[in-house]
């Protein structure tokens, strides 16, 4: 209601572009990387090869080992993707 025609575009460009994965990541702080997975996580319903892939790669480039990874999905109630 507030956007304008210009604002509108740029979400809808923004939101349907795939996300850089490595740039996301090297974006994060070092001292925030457990809570952006932990964002992350909630966002994306876990159900399909291609989001465990993402957060295979999102934990590895967190420096989060498996183990807390695993801690952090059983907490939100996701299914556990590391051995």
């Amino acid at each position: 209601g507030d956007l304008d025609e210009k604002e509108v575009e740029y979400l809808r460009e923004h939101l349907s572009s795939p996300l850089d994965v490595d740039g996301f990541i090297n974006s994060v702080p070092s001292d925030m990387a457990e809570q952006v997975y932990a964002f992350s996580l909630m966002a994306i319903k876990l159900d399909a090869q291609k989001e465990a892939e993402y957060f295979g790669k999102l934990a590895n480039g967190l420096k989060i080992q498996g183990d807390k990874a695993n801690d952090i999905h059983e907490r939100l109630g996701q299914p556990e993707i590391f051995a």
